[in-house]
Formats: C-alpha cells, sequence, structure tokens
C-alpha cells in the first residue's frame, strides 16, 4: 500500500543491534533479591524453632509469594505502570517527554505532567492528582500504555488537557485495594466532571500470581465505562518475568465490547536497565466481532545520570484491520523525570 513506504525498514536492524548491544548476563530483580536477603538474615538471627512438615511448607510458600510480588511490583514501578502510580502512597511528581514516528504519518510529540499530593494528615488515604498533558487523543504511546484502545481516537487531535482530582483510599492493604475517585477535566470551557469507585486484589496461586483491577467512572459528557483487568504472571529464571494481561472496557457512548490480550516477557539486567517485549491483540464485538490491531514491541527503559532520570526507546510493528493488516512500523523516544519517589 501506498503508506508503507521503505524508509522505517532499518528499524529491524535497529532492534537487533539494541538488544545485542544491551544484552549481558541478568541479575537477579531487585526487590526479589531483597527479599531473599531478608530470609536468609531472619534464618540466622532467628532462634531455631522445631516445626511440623506443614508448618515448613506453608513458610516456604509464603515466602515464594512474597518474592513473586515484590518482583512484579518492582517491574510495575520500573515501568511506571498506571496501577503503581495510582496506587503509590508517596508524594511525585512525574515529568514525560515522548516523540512518536510512525511510518506514513509523521511525527508526534508529547509533554505529560502529573503531580500526586500525599496528605499525612489523613493517614495518607486521601490523594490529590493534577495532570497536565498535550494533545492526549494523538498520544500513540501513552494510549498503548494504558491499555485503553478505542477505534478511530488513534486520529483524532484535540486541546490540551488539564485534570484535577481526588481519590481516597477506603481500604489499602497489600492484597486488596479500594478507593473512590472524583476529579474534573479541564480542556473545554464547561468542564466534564467525574468519579467512580476502583477495587484491586491479588492472590497467589503458587507458582502464579493473580492481579484483578475494577474501575468504573460516570462522565457528564459520555455517561458511564467500565476498565476490567486481569493479569497472570510468573518469574521464570532470576532475571526473567512473564505477565499475560486481559483487559476488557465497556463504553456508555460506544457500541459494543473492547478487549485486548496482551503477553509480556521482561528481560532485567541491573536495577537500573531493563527490557519488555510485547504482544497485543485487540478486539472489538461491533458491529462483528473481530481482531482490528495486533502490536508488536520492544521496550528498553533504563536510568542514567540520576536515580530519578529515566531514557526509554521503544521500535514497535503494527497491524491494522484499516491496512488489510498490512505491517507499519513505528519507534518512541522518552525521557522521563520522577521526583519524590523513595528509590
Amino acid at each position: 500500500m501506498s503508506r508503507h513506504t521503505p524508509r522505517f525498514c532499518h528499524i529491524n536492524l535497529i532492534i537487533i543491534l539494541l538488544v545485542t548491544f544491551i544484552y549481558r548476563s541478568g541479575n537477579p530483580i531487585p526487590c526479589a533479591e531483597a527479599a531473599d536477603n531478608i530470609s536468609r538474615q531472619s534464618e540466622k538471627t532467628d532462634k531455631p524453632v522445631k516445626k511440623e512438615y506443614g508448618e515448613i511448607a506453608d513458610d516456604f510458600q509464603e515466602l515464594i509469594s512474597k518474592k513473586l510480588r515484590a518482583s512484579a511490583n518492582w517491574l510495575d514501578s520500573f515501568f511506571r505502570d498506571e496501577r503503581v502510580e495510582i496506587e503509590e502512597n508517596e508524594t511525585t511528581l512525574k515529568l514525560r517527554f515522548s516523540s512518536f514516528f510512525e511510518e506514513g504519518a509523521g511525527a508526534d510529540f508529547n509533554t505529560r505532567a502529573r503531580l500526586r499530593l500525599v496528605l499525612p494528615e489523613l493517614e495518607d488515604k486521601l490523594h490529590i492528582e493534577i495532570i497536565g498533558e498535550g494533545d492526549p487523543d494523538n498520544d500513540t504511546v501513552k494510549k498503548y500504555d494504558n491499555l485503553v484502545e478505542r477505534e478511530g481516537e488513534l486520529d483524532e487531535t484535540s486541546d490540551k488537557n488539564l485534570n484535577l482530582a481526588l481519590r481516597y483510599f477506603i481500604k489499602t492493604a497489600k492484597e486488596k485495594n479500594f478507593s473512590f475517585n472524583l476529579g474534573a477535566r479541564l480542556n473545554d470551557l464547561t468542564p466534564v466532571i467525574y468519579g467512580g469507585p476502583r477495587y484491586s486484589a491479588s492472590k497467589n496461586y503458587d507458582p502464579w500470581l493473580l492481579r484483578f483491577t475494577q474501575e468504573v467512572k460516570w462522565y457528564t459528557d459520555e455517561g458511564w465505562e467500565s476498565k476490567t483487568r486481569l493479569d497472570f504472571e510468573k518469574s521464570l529464571t532470576d532475571d526473567l518475568f512473564f505477565r499475560t494481561s486481559t483487559a476488557g472496557y465497556w463504553y456508555e457512548d460506544e457500541d459494543g465490547y473492547f478487549y485486548n490480550v496482551n503477553l509480556y516477557l521482561y528481560q532485567i539486567f541491573d536495577e537500573d536497565r531493563a527490557l519488555e517485549y510485547s504482544w497485543n491483540s485487540f478486539f472489538k464485538t461491533r458491529p462483528r466481532h473481530i481482531l482490528y490491531e495486533i502490536l508488536l514491541h520492544i521496550e528498553y527503559r533504563m536510568r542514567f545520570w540520576r536515580r530519578w532520570l529515566f531514557f526509554e526507546i521503544r521500535p514497535q510493528i503494527a497491524f491494522r484491520e484499516e491496512d488489510d493488516f498490512e505491517p507499519t512500523v513505528g519507534i518512541t523516544f522518552a525521557l522521563e523525570a520522577v521526583f519524590g519517589k523513595k528509590n
């Protein structure tokens, strides 16, 4: 097709060189290693206690569960997953500058700022969020990061977005989290008010960790929407972590149901460098049930110069129904600064 020019074909070579250049023997995932060290110290300092075989098995299962959860949380924190940004109980400021180049579509440039204030006077249960971003509907990177796909939005444009929100945590625990969000989007003369509950839970089914998230929101301009996410994840080796994620979206003002099935493989080099290999398949049920996009990407993310500064490069290949599933190549470059987080 005419939009598929050869000027991006060299990205395949970039992917190969990128993986070859940065690869070396992996180290354990930092949080998993820390959990292991703590358990060993505990073994040395605690007085020996005679236990039944069943209790020993329970202790071993609990240790494995803690290491698995620590590994998953570290990866989400390092890649700044949306789940971590919502549930993190720290005052933080994140600044992100990104550029996305796609074959036949030119370049998109985006800036995004997110300020989260945690109020200690309310036992850290109330968070104030201020989010500012440029051209959010053109930010392909943000859409894929959050796995929120609504057909046609990738080609739309809008004014700059400013969101002010309050989130109150009714329950905060390692395995369960329940909160309520109330906010306003101020990109038009008439603000859009939104709000709704969010629930997340995790449970270990050795050797898998199951994580579930459900969020419901109501908007004054578009009505109700529901977002559901189910993850299964496990450690393969000390430096490899696998995750399968299914996410579903229902919108009152849209026909049908949108969902995606995603496979991730994380390769950890050290606490400052990691790779994410991803296969994302996007589906919709109306006007007929179809697969309308497949996205493959490799993301290399690293800290550099300072602990709070990140660089990201992400080559990708997209296969879209609207293009008869002909490959479309793209690449993202991003610079991100995270202030206030305790690294």
